[in-house]
C-alpha cells in the first residue's frame, strides 16, 4: 500500500509521525510524498488550541476529497485532536476510516490492515503512565539534524493549557535509552540533536534516582560524533542553578534557549499557575545572560489572559523592551475546553 503522511503542529508530533513511518515501512508499505499517489493518508493532528483544531479539521476535509477524484481509499487521523475528540471525529466525519489516540499510534500497521479489510476503526485510550512514545524512525528533518523527544506529557497544570488533559502527566524517557538513540543517530550522520518535550527542563523529575536534564546533557555532551545540542521548551520554574551551570560548562549545547515566559506580571503569573513570580524569572534570565556567552533567548508571551489589566500589559511590554529577547512570539489567549482559565472571571475580549 502507498501511504502518505501529513504532520501538523509541533516537532513532538513530527517525532511520532517519524515513528509511524518506520512502522508502516517495516510492514512492507511504501511511503509516498505525493498525496495524489497515496492509497492511504495518515494525518497526525494538533488539537490543543482553537486555530490548530480548525486547521486539523480543514486538513481532514480537504484530504478526504481525494477519495472522490484520486487513488485515495483510506484516511486516518491520529494525534492530539484524535485523542481529545476521538469519538466526535469518528461519528461526525465519515471520510475518516480510522481514528487513533496518542497512546495507540504504534498500532498504525494493524489498524491500516483492519481498514483495508473494510472495517472502520477507532482506538483511543488514556495516556500511558510511562514513556512509550518511542521506536525506530524515518527522519524527515534536514540532513544532519534530528529531534529527540525526551519527555511526554506535562505536570505543570498551567491554567490555560489543555496538554495535560490530552497528553497526560509528565513521563520521561530513560537516560540510557536517549543516549543510545543519539549514538545511533550520529552513526547515521546526524550532527545536531534538538531536545524537545512539553517541558524539557522537567526531564527526570518523575524518574527514580535521575540526575535530570543536567545529567542527561553531560552524557550527551560526551558522545564523540555529536557536534551540537539545541534545547527547546524550557519552563522557567524548572531552570535550576545546577542546570545553568551545566549549560555554561558543556561545549556542545548551543547558546540558544527557548524559554516560554508567558507573562511577567505577578498577578497574571499567579492566575496562570506558572509556579514562580516575576523576581524569580528576572533572576533566572540575569543568571543565564551573565554565565552563558553570546546567549540567544527565544520566548513566547500571552496577552489577553483573564484578569489582565492595562498596567499588567504595560509591565510585560516594558519587560520585553528591557530584556531584548532575540526571538519573540506573541499569542492572544484563547479559552480552551476543560481548562481552569476558561472558567475564570474577567475574561478579556479581543477588542
Amino acid at each position: 500500500m502507498n501511504i502518505g503522511f501529513i504532520s501538523l503542529g509541533c516537532s513532538k508530533n513530527r517525532v511520532d509521525t517519524e515513528i509511524m513511518m518506520a512502522i508502516v515501512k517495516k510492514a512492507g508499505h511504501r511511503i509516498v510524498s505525493s498525496l495524489e499517489k497515496a492509497d492511504a493518508v495518515v494525518i497526525n493532528t494538533c488539537g490543543f488550541i482553537e486555530p490548530a483544531k480548525e486547521e486539523a479539521v480543514k486538513t481532514i476535509i480537504e484530504t478526504g476529497k481525494l477519495k472522490e477524484h484520486g487513488s485515495l481509499k483510506y484516511l486516518v487521523a491520529t494525534g492530539c485532536l484524535s485523542q481529545r475528540y476521538g469519538k466526535e471525529l469518528f461519528d461526525e466525519m465519515p471520510e475518516l476510516d480510522g481514528v487513533i489516540g496518542i497512546s495507540c499510534f504504534h498500532d498504525i500497521d494493524k489498524i491500516l490492515s483492519e481498514i483495508a479489510q473494510g472495517k472502520r476503526s477507532i482506538r483511543v485510550t488514556p495516556p500511558s503512565k510511562v514513556f512509550t512514545e518511542k521506536g525506530s524512525r524515518v527522519l524527515t528533518t534536514p540532513l544532519g539534524s534530528a529531534y529527540l523527544k525526551i519527555t511526554e506529557g506535562c505536570s505543570n497544570r498551567c491554567a490555560y493549557c489543555a496538554i495535560p488533559g490530552i497528553r497526560g502527566s509528565l513521563r520521561s524517557r530513560s537516560e540510557d535509552e536517549l543516549v543510545q538513540e543519539v549514538e545511533e543517530l550520529t552513526n547515521q550522520g546526524v550532527k545536531e540533536i534538538v531536545l524537545i518535550g512539553q517541558d524539557t527542563a522537567a526531564y527526570g523529575h518523575d524518574l527514580a534516582n535521575s540526575s535530570g536534564l543536567p545529567g542527561l546533557l553531560t552524557r550527551l555532551n560526551g558522545i564523540d560524533n555529536l557536534e551540537w545540542i539545541r534545547l527547546m521548551y524550557l519552563h522557567p520554574a524548572h531552570i535550576s542553578d545546577e542546570l545553568i551551570n551545566v549549560l555554561a560548562r558543556v561545549n556542545k549545547v548551543l547558546p540558544y534557549l527557548d524559554i516560554p515566559i508567558q507573562h511577567i506580571s505577578n498577578q497574571v503569573l499567579e492566575r496562570m499557575n506558572r509556579k514562580h513570580d516575576s523576581s524569580y524569572l528576572k533572576a533566572v534570565i540575569y543568571k543565564l545572560r551573565s554565565q552563558i556567552e553570546n546567549l540567544v533567548l527565544r520566548t513566547t508571551v500571552m496577552v489577553g489572559f483573564p484578569g489582565e489589566k492595562e498596567n499588567d500589559f504595560e509591565e510585560l511590554y516594558n519587560f520585553i523592551s528591557e530584556v531584548e529577547f532575540e526571538w519573540l512570539g506573541v499569542f492572544e489567549y484563547v479559552p480552551e475546553d476543560n481548562t481552569v482559565a476558561a472558567n475564570l472571571p474577567d475574561q478579556v475580549t479581543s477588542e
